[in-house]
Order: structure tokens, then sequence, then C-alpha cells
């Protein structure tokens, strides 16, 4: 039984097509054999970046990257080599910036593009394609603006006011979310129409066919959102009615020609990724706010494919254009977890139901570096590629912030995403997992208007942790900020380490399903 936590890589998931076969656009490096390996690029990338540090105690730069190479059964192992490589980052400030850096350094010095028969660099391929584009598609919305407040989707209800921030403090001391994300929403609710009405502020979102994605929270609150998806007409018409019954602005790449805005509108970001970045160039006006998020996933290695071409064009937008990056991460990753952590999962464990005990299923895979705990979600059936998408979008972050950008970067929870919901076993688990405190899985609009509502919040925000202007001890305290994990930071059992528990889950989630 694949873990629970196997819904997130599904959750941010947006109506993207599979890669064609023939090799074309953003591509893994070929080895001397002529052949594309994941496996051995991946190693080479984790092992460049773990010699960016500096290693105190038993495990070193050097060890740890060795460690990474020699691996025999990397599909299975990756997660122990990864969580060593964890603890070096977590050591200090300047490891893990480091670390990220020689990391991107040799996802951009390896990976390739492929174009007509031709094969160039990717970084060669940015620089080189700097003239093709597409024509604008706009939509301005016909609807008045309504009230602007904070409002979340919520079991058939819309939560406002006392009601939602009542559910959310409720979240709190339960443990399914930080105490953080309550106060951002609140302070979001204080301010009201000062922050929530985003007219004049453009949002760029790859990946907007997301079910998570920000869209229609965006264009309710007057944005002008710019949106990126491939070329599916029944998508796109539905993208472009929600802009039409909103007061926001739509704006939108398409095909020359006659015909529906529907049947010409979207582009492929893994194969026309110079391109998209030439577009955006076009539409949005220096000066003017700009936020640039990704809410990208496909399976397998086009995960790391289509986030290394999301990568390219949002740090170009930081640089050309000032504007702030937007990210839902997945904990199933390493992160440094906020104060009081360990405490909750030592008292979630014995206020346990008894058939979790009898489970002996371990502790949640936590590290303790220096004063800090360090939570390692990975989950092998995710897999390696999953786990380099995920940190290279970590890496950025910190790399960004560093530089001076404003980053939005909050974990996101399990969700009900059609994609999820069509998987017969995944189904289940998600029924299941609320019988294991604090966890609790998220029906898809409400975890869209919740990560909305923290990204509105971070970009307005000038003293919270996603602006660098705030100090922080250590770069991953912008992970640990306003996380919305659904529990697993706090929950007394790593259900991923027992197919014990991971069965008595699957077997509430059959027999009293919580819907």
């Amino acid at each position: 039984l694949k873990s629970s936590r196997y819904c997130l890589i599904c959750s941010p998931a947006v109506a993207m097509s599979s890669p064609a076969k023939e090799a074309k656009g953003v591509q893994f490096p070929k080895n001397d054999q002529g052949v594309r390996s994941t496996t051995g690029t991946a190693k080479l990338i984790w092992a460049a970046a773990a010699l960016g540090a500096e290693g105190r105690g038993e495990e070193t730069p050097e060890s740890v990257a060795q460690g990474l190479k020699s691996e025999k059964d990397w599909r299975h192992s990756y997660p122990k080599h990864l969580s060593a490589l964890g603890r070096l980052a977590a050591q200090s400030k300047a490891n893990a910036l480091n670390i990220a850096r020689k990391g991107m350094d040799a996802i951009y010095d390896s990976f390739e593009f492929e174009r007509e028969g031709k094969t160039l660099k990717f970084k060669e391929a940015m620089s080189q394609f700097t003239t093709g584009t597409f024509t604008t598609g706009e939509i301005k919305g016909s609807a008045a603006k309504g009230p602007v407040e904070p409002a979340m989707p919520y079991k058939g209800n819309v939560l406002k006011g006392q009601e939602l921030m009542a559910k959310l403090q409720a979240w709190s001391a339960y443990g399914t979310i930080e105490a953080s994300v309550a106060d951002a929403v609140g302070l979001l609710a204080q301010r009201g129409e000062q922050w929530l009405d985003l007219t004049g502020h453009y949002f760029v979102i790859l990946g907007a066919g997301s079910e998570l994605g920000p869209l229609q929270f965006l264009l309710a609150r007057g944005a002008t959102v710019v949106a990126i998806r491939t070329r599916k007409p029944a998508g796109w018409r539905e993208t472009l009615r929600i802009a039409t019954e909103s007061p926001g602005k739509l704006i939108f790449p398409q095909a020359e020609g006659e015909g529906p805005p529907e049947d010409r509108a979207g582009c492929d970001l893994m194969t026309e990724t110079p391109e998209i970045r030439n577009w955006l160039l076009s539409v949005l006006p220096s000066g003017s706010p700009v936020t640039v998020g990704c809410y990208t996933y496909l399976d397998s290695d086009a995960h790391v494919r289509v986030s290394l071409a999301c990568d390219a064009i949002m740090t170009e937008l930081a640089e050309k254009r000032k504007a702030a990056l937007a990210y839902i991460c997945s904990p199933s990753v390493d992160y440094l977890m906020p104060a009081g952590c360990m405490e909750a999962m030592a008292t979630n464990r014995e206020a346990s139901p008894w058939w979790a005990k009898i489970s002996r299923a371990p502790l949640p895979n936590v590290s303790k570096v220096g004063d800090a705990h360090i939570c390692h979600g990975f989950v092998v059936a995710q897999g390696p590629n999953y786990a380099l998408a995920k940190t290279m979008q970590n890496w950025r972050c910190i790399l960004a912030r560093e530089a001076g950008s404003v980053v939005s970067a909050n974990l996101g929870p399990s969700s009900r995403t059609e994609s999820v919901m069509h998987n017969a076993t995944m189904k289940v688990v998600m029924n299941g997992m609320g019988y294991l405190p604090p966890l609790e899985s998220f029906d898809a609009d409400t975890a869209s208007a919740l990560m909305a509502m923290l990204l509105v919040h971070d970009v307005r925000n000038g003293s919270c942790k996603a602006n660098p202007s705030v100090a922080l001890g250590h770069p991953w305290e912008l992970f640990a900020d306003e996380a919305v994990h659904g529990g697993y930071w706090r929950a007394g059992f790593d259900i991923e380490g027992s197919r014990i528990l991971g069965g008595l889950i699957y077997a509430l989630g059959v027999a009293a399903p919580i819907m």
C-alpha cells in the first residue's frame, strides 16, 4: 500500500498532456552509451550539491557524495542518501545555500534541449531562441467587484469571517496546520480590501489548469492573471468561462488564425520554453507588481523536466520584471520543523487509537541537527525523480530569496484532486487517513483557496518570512512558516514505515470512509 503522502504528488497536478515519445524540448542528458539516464544524471547532480557543503561530524560532503554515486539500488534506497544531504544542509546557512547553488549549477550544466533534430544545452537554447513568441488573447471579466474578504469552501459551505478563523484555529490546535497559517489569514482579513483588491497586480500561473492553483481566487479579486497551460480546448473553455464571469482580466498565449479562442490557446512548457519566456516578457509591463507561480506536475522524469522549464522562466522574470516567486511545496522532502512538532508527535502517539499503537509503526523519520529537527519526508513510492523535482524547487526558493526576491513557498496538504480520487486505492487511503490524528485530507477547492490566501498574504506583507528583508536564522525557516502539511509534522507515526498501519488505514477507508 502506498503511503497517503503519495496523494500530494497528484494534488498540484496540472492539465498537461503526457510528453510525446519523440525526444523534444527539455531533456535529461545522454550518457556515454547514448542513453538518457535519469539515475546517472540525478546521482551526479546530488553529488555535486553535496560537495558544495562543509562537513562537520561523521557525515562529510565527500562521504555523502560517494554514497550517492555508489548506491546500487537507487530506486529504493535514495531516501537515506538524500536524508544525509539534508543533514549537511541543516548544519548552517552557508551549507544550505551552497548545496542549492551547486545543485542548480549541475542541473543547468547537464540538461539538454532538443529541437528539429538538433541538441543544445538547455541554457544555450534559452539564450539562443529569443525571437519566437505567440499572439495574445485577452478577456476582461464582466462581473462587478463583490466584497473583498478571505473565503474558503469547506464541506459544501463557504467559510468567511469568524467561521473561517474558527476553522483555521481548530486545525492549528489539532496539529493539521501550523499556527502561522491562521495568523497569516487573520492578518489578511484585517487588511481586507487594502490587500485583497488585486487590481493592477499581474499573476503568472505556470500550470493554470492545476486544481490547487490560485486562478479562480485571483480573478475573483480583480487580478490580471497570465495563464500558461497546454493546448486542451476543454480545459481552456473552462478557464475562459471563469475569467468572463469574474471582475478580473485573463491574458493567455494563442496561435495565429481564426476560430474559437479555446482551440488556439495554450503552449507547451517543455518544448516551447524559450518562446513562453519571450511572450511573457512582452506582455508583462515593467514597473507593475508581478508574481509568477509554479503549479505543474507530470509523472516520472517529465516532472523534473517541466520543473526545470518553469525554473528558467521564473528566474528571468525575477531578474527582468522583479517578479515575486510562488510555489506549493510538498512535505515529501527534507524540512526544518517548527518548534513544538517533536512534542506534538509524542503526545499524538500516546493519545492515538489502540489499533495504531498495536501496529508498532515507527516514529516519523526525524534527525536532530544541533537544536533543529529535520523531517525526512521522502516516500519511496513517489520515486527519486519526484524528490529531485521538488528539491530543485526548494533550492530555487532559498537562492531567489537570498538574491532579493519575495518568495511564497508554503507546504500544501494531501488533497482530493480529480486525479487522486479516480485512483481506487488512493481514494480509499484519502478516506481513511483522517482516523490518525492530526491527519486530514483536504478537498481540492478548500486547499486551493487556503493556499491562494497565503500567497496573497506573502506578496502583500513586507514583514513576513517570504520577504527577503526579514532575517532568517536558516534559509529553511522559509518552509517552516505557514505550512499546511495536513498533520504530517505532528503525527505520532510514520505511515510510510509500516505496512501494518497503512493496511489498517486502508481498511478503515473501505469500511467507514471519512468524506
